[in-house]
């Protein structure tokens, strides 16, 4: 339904909740602004598990002071209690706004068929390239330093159950699986859950969107929220903890879907708007968890991560419509962002057991991850779209231009 010529920080007419998502702006060109936000992220994640585990191999000085304290401020202030990473977090509002602005919007098994493939070409092969190297980096780590290698990489032992259990996705929804996405590259285990959430995308257009029933999404992830802010508030033991915030589809979809709500431009407008009260939202929730820790902290630290989420979700949209020439370097490392992140944990802590400084343990993800980009990726990415071509041809998307008037 829509509501007339109305206009609310846009200059764009909307329409009700029931019909944003098959009226959201489509948008398929490239965005240096994002692929340079993909790239911060994914070098700060790479540098979270870099720094701490030089030091623990190599000793204080393995790395600058300066740089050291820095990430034990980071993490300090951001993950108190155990809290997933706020780049990770970032990511996650990244992927649904990513997804979205280029995704599913007429109605149709060829859309669906189509969005499966490029997704599936773009995703799963290297991602079973990543459990791959997650196992031989383990098995080489273990040989030249068991202890180091168990501490780093968080697997004791190789289970062909829990390979098995990584490669269909099963630590998504059962905290008992959730140490087999660990196995051999613990970054994995998120990635397990942004591809399950790739999947519900498909679905919920095919059984919601499409059939006017959009309302169940939103009342879907507001609900799941709020449970998990009731049970968060009784209090949970570190384990679930630990999978509902790094490797649950349960914990994870409520920030994927405000990324996906981040590409209607009157919500985006209006986060934009009262940026300076959702920051302020986030001091004064870090100020009570640093300070003083009260009954229920870990429904506090969620109720934080939303505020974090809002802004980053704020700052992709304004990135992805903005020059950032200054930082274009960047953008290829944000365009090989998948691999880098994908890759990195074991390359790591590998590199690490065998005694390679820093910097260069540094440089050789950022190599690593453009030689996967150019030489793996955009040539799946490439058969992903002719086979998409071929056997799906997509159908013209009439919403987006009735959004675009």
């Amino acid at each position: 339904m829509r509501l007339g010529s109305r206009r609310l920080g846009s200059s764009e007419p909307f329409v009700t909740t029931k019909e944003w998502l098959a009226h959201d702006p489509l948008r398929r060109d490239r965005s240096d602004g994002i692929d340079v936000l993909r790239a911060i992220f994914a070098l700060w994640v790479v540098l979270a598990h870099l720094v701490p585990w030089s030091v623990l191999a190599h000793g204080p000085d393995a790395v600058p002071h300066w740089i050291a304290e820095l990430a034990d401020l980071i993490q300090r202030v951001f993950q108190p209690i155990g809290e997933l990473h706020p780049a990770v977090v970032a990511f996650i509002v990244l992927s649904g706004y990513c997804i979205h602005r280029a995704g599913l919007r007429a109605p149709g098994t060829g859309e669906i068929a189509g969005y499966a493939i490029r997704r599936f070409f773009r995703i799963m092969p290297l991602y079973y390239l990543a459990i791959a190297v997650g196992l031989v980096g383990f098995l080489a780590a273990s040989r030249h330093a068991p202890k180091l290698a168990v501490a780093m990489s968080g697997t004791e032992a190789i289970s062909g159950a829990c390979i098995a259990a990584k490669a269909v996705v099963l630590s998504a929804f059962w905290p008992g699986w959730y140490e087999c996405g660990f196995l051999g590259n613990a970054p994995l285990a998120t990635v397990v859950v942004e591809i399950v959430l790739y999947i519900l995308y498909g679905t919920v257009f095919a059984a919601l969107v499409w059939r006017g029933r959009e309302p169940i999404i939103w009342l879907a992830c507001a609900g799941l929220f709020l449970f998990s802010l009731a049970m968060l508030g009784i209090g949970v033991g570190p384990h679930f903890y630990g999978w509902w915030q790094n490797g649950s589809i349960f914990g994870f979809l409520p920030y994927w879907w405000l990324g996906v709500l981040f590409v209607n431009p009157r919500f985006a407008s209006e986060c934009r708007r009262r940026w300076w009260l959702i920051a302020a939202v986030w001091v004064i929730l870090t100020t009570l968890l640093l300070l003083w820790p009260p009954p229920g902290v870990q429904a506090i630290a969620e109720l934080r991560k939303l505020s974090f989420a809002l802004l980053t979700g704020v700052l992709i949209a304004a990135a992805d419509t903005v020059r950032v020439r200054p930082l274009a370097a960047l953008a290829p490392v944000g365009r090989a962002g998948y691999g880098l992140y994908a890759l990195h944990a074991p390359l790591t802590y590998t590199l690490i057991v065998y005694g390679v400084a820093w910097w260069i343990v540094l440089f050789a993800n950022v190599v690593a991850g453009l030689l996967v980009h150019w030489t793996i990726e955009r040539p799946l990415v490439d058969l992903g779209r002719t086979l998409r071509n071929r056997l799906a041809p997509r159908t013209i998307a009439a919403a987006p231009i009735r959004a675009m008037r």
